[in-house]
This record gives C-alpha cells, structure tokens and sequence, in this order.
C-alpha cells in the first residue's frame, strides 16, 4: 500500500479578517510566541504563527501530544524534527503550508513568482538546468526547478551552499549528494503542488513514492 503525504495549507489574509495576531499567539506555547515576535513585518509573524498551528493540527490529527510543539528538536543540519512524524512548513506571501509523513523524511517549498533577473541566478543551476532556464522566455522553467531544488534541500537539512548537490531527473525524482551518482547519492521524489487557483509554486520532496492529499484549512484551534 502506498505511503500517504498530507499538504494542509492556509491563506493568511482570510484568517487576518478574522482573528488577530494577539489571539492567535495563544494558540501556540510561549517559546514559540517569543520567536514569532521577533519578526519585524506582522505579515511575518502571522505566517509563522499559522504554519505552528498547522503543525499542531497535524500532531493532533494523527496522535500524538500538542505538548511535542515545545520539545522540538534539530539534527546535526539544523533540520527541525519531532519523533514519530516528519514535517515542513513553508510560506509565500499569504499562503501557509505544512506538509507531514509517518513514513519518511520530506521537505516543501511554496514561492510566488516575481519579477527577477535570471542571470543574478546563474550559480545555482548546473548548465543543463541553465540551458533549460535560458530556453523559456518566461519565468516558468526558473520556478519549477528553485521550488525543487529548495524542496530537496528542506528534505535533507541543507542549505542553499548545497543547490548544486543534486541531479533533477525529469522534475520527478533526483539524487542528492557530492557525488551526484545513483549508485552513491541518495534518490528522493519531487511532486509539484497546485494550491487550489492560487498563482504559487509548490514542490513537494519525499523519500518515498506516495499519494499526496492537499486540504485548504479554513479553521485552527
């Protein structure tokens, strides 16, 4: 039986029509309150504040104790992790998402397309992935493999030093690694996400093939 992945996502700008940011920081534990106040935009603060209520929906949803929200911890990548369950929360402009497996390491990444100069990416593409950037006028090509590439690196813990670590395989799967070999890098599967009519690009990066569940949330406790 195939592994199941749930996206559950939020548009912020719906949930700040109805419910403040004040309201919505007691929701969450008081370490994770302090740390959404540091941000300086309250756009940003509230994204953050969502994409936690997300995650506690999902730790609700499947069993186990909200109380894992505050014993959250990082691997050696500074990857957050909660046993029993993997997860990645990802932001864009007023979209929230939180993606979660019981089987299996995973990473999302979501990005409203904007106006940018293609060469200013140059370095963090290998030239097949240029050739393929430069040959579409548009910026289509540019945000399916950035959305990818920073799934991957979410999934593994690694940052943005690592973009070039990896073999894009048909936007379907790509092996991650120095040596970027099948025989020695390890294989992760890519599927990219439609957010209902939303504009974004999403990416979602598993360890395993598995059935991919998207659900709108339109209300967190």
């Amino acid at each position: 039986m195939m592994s199941s992945t749930i996206v559950n996502y939020v548009n912020s700008s719906e949930f700040q029509e109805v419910i403040s940011l004040e309201a919505l920081l007691k929701k969450i534990p008081e370490n994770m309150q302090s740390r959404a106040l540091r941000y300086r935009f309250p756009q940003d603060a509230y994204n953050f504040v969502l994409g936690r209520l997300l995650l506690k929906k999902a730790l609700i949803d499947n069993g186990f104790s909200t109380q894992n929200l505050e014993n959250i911890y990082f691997n050696e990548m500074q990857k957050p992790l909660i046993d029993g369950i993997s997860f990645n929360i990802s932001h864009s402009k007023h979209l929230v998402g939180c993606a979660y497996s019981l089987d299996g390491n995973i990473g999302l990444d979501i990005e409203f397309p904007r106006l940018i100069k293609k060469e200013n990416f140059r370095n963090c593409f290998n030239a097949l992935e240029w050739q393929y950037i430069n040959f579409d006028d548009s910026l289509h090509t540019f945000y399916t493999y950035w959305t990818q590439k920073e799934a991957i690196l979410k999934a593994n813990g690694a940052g943005l030093g690592s973009l070039l670590d990896m073999d894009i395989i048909n936007h379907e799967y790509a092996y991650f690694g120095k040596e970027r070999n099948p025989e020695t890098s390890k294989k992760w599967y890519l599927r990219s996400l439609k957010l209902g009519n939303e504009e974004a690009y999403g990416c979602l990066c598993v360890e395993k093939e598995v059935k991919v569940t998207i659900n709108k949330i339109e209300f967190l406790d």
